[in-house]
């Protein structure tokens, strides 16, 4: 297996049933990479972006609330979006290493 993937937020994108979004959390065994995959989908285009971690929880919104929910049992007011742009440094559990790399 070249990859495991775990979906972790779906959401509507537009007025038609197939017009959505999804995340989902992605690791490459073979390159030894965590990332982030966003598929969209809506009439008439759809398409692919990838994420490394770090810069995907520095984005608003309810998909990297979503992911730091599954991460750390919680949501911060940061990454529900009432405070700004979310904190790396303030999620308990966060190694000050692993907090100076995702600020990278």
């Amino acid at each position: 297996m070249a990859t495991i993937e775990r979906e972790f937020y779906r959401s509507a994108r537009g007025p038609a049933p197939t017009d959505e979004d999804a995340w989902r959390l992605v690791f490459d065994q073979r390159a030894m990479r965590l990332l982030v995959r966003h598929e969209w989908e809506a009439a008439g285009h759809n398409g692919v972006d990838e994420f490394e971690i770090a810069e995907f929880l520095a984005q608003d919104g309810a998909a990297p609330a979503q992911l730091i929910k599954i991460l750390f049992g919680r949501v911060s007011a940061a990454a529900q979006g009432t405070a700004g742009p979310l904190q790396l440094k303030s999620l308990p559990g966060l190694t000050r290493t692993a907090a100076r790399s995702a600020a990278l």
